[in-house]
């Protein structure tokens, strides 16, 4: 009931524009905030997604983590090599290790992540996370740490999550993979989804998603799943 609920509420949250709802920066700052406006219903969870193939890092015993594991303590880090980290984290072709793994608070990303980006990848999956469950300070959104670094916001950042060192397993709701939307029923309402190329952007996607289903309705997309 809990992973039926949970992409109930996914859908319920699907957006097609262009900014970012609700940007929690910082777990230590946003949780007591969240938990007091979001009572304790699983319809009102926010949700955080992450989308792997067989070709990312192993789990190791459940979590998720980076490549650089274990990270650089904060002490040993001077902005110089914080900067470096962020600008090789940007580099989808980078084969140097970061402190960072990416998040999205995006359905729409990820499912583009999922059918297009990982378009001819194997064992696609969709990783839904609650953020009430991240390691407290562990998180905040691309562009905000981007600024503070004076690296300056981009639109492609806009709903890019960085968390630090490991995602851990109790964070991790369920996992859906791609197959099994395939045969979800997914696309038919979305049948987009089964027609994207590679190098589609984003944006393109969500345009082709209001065109299939230009009033969108969450309980319809959930049933559907």
């Amino acid at each position: 009931m809990l992973a039926e609920a949970t992409v109930e509420d996914a859908f319920s949250e699907l957006y097609l524009g262009d900014k970012m709802r609700s940007p929690y920066d910082d777990a230590t700052e946003a949780i007591l905030d969240m938990r007091n406006s979001h009572p304790a219903d699983s319809f009102q969870r926010p949700i955080f997604y992450r989308v792997v193939y067989s070709g990312s890092l192993p789990e190791s015993h459940g979590n998720l983590r980076l490549r650089l594991y274990l990270p650089p303590t904060f002490e040993t880090l001077n902005i110089f090599d914080l900067r470096t980290h962020i600008e090789r984290h940007a580099i989808l072709s980078n084969r140097n290790p970061t402190p960072f793994l990416s998040l999205t608070n995006d359905l729409v990303r990820a499912l583009h992540i999922a059918f297009c980006a990982y378009r001819y990848e194997a064992d696609v999956v969709i990783i839904l996370i609650c953020p009430w469950m991240l390691t407290a300070g562990s998180y905040i959104t691309c562009n905000d740490l981007r600024s503070k670094c004076r690296l300056g916001r981009k639109a492609i950042y806009n709903t890019e999550i960085l968390v630090w060192g490991k995602v851990p397993a109790q964070s991790i709701i369920c996992k859906r993979p791609r197959s099994e939307l395939y045969r979800s029923g997914l696309l038919d309402v979305f049948p987009s989804l089964g027609k994207l190329e590679r190098g589609l952007p984003l944006d393109g996607l969500r345009r082709r998603l209001r065109s299939d289903f230009p009033s969108i309705s969450s309980t319809k997309v959930a049933s559907a799943l």
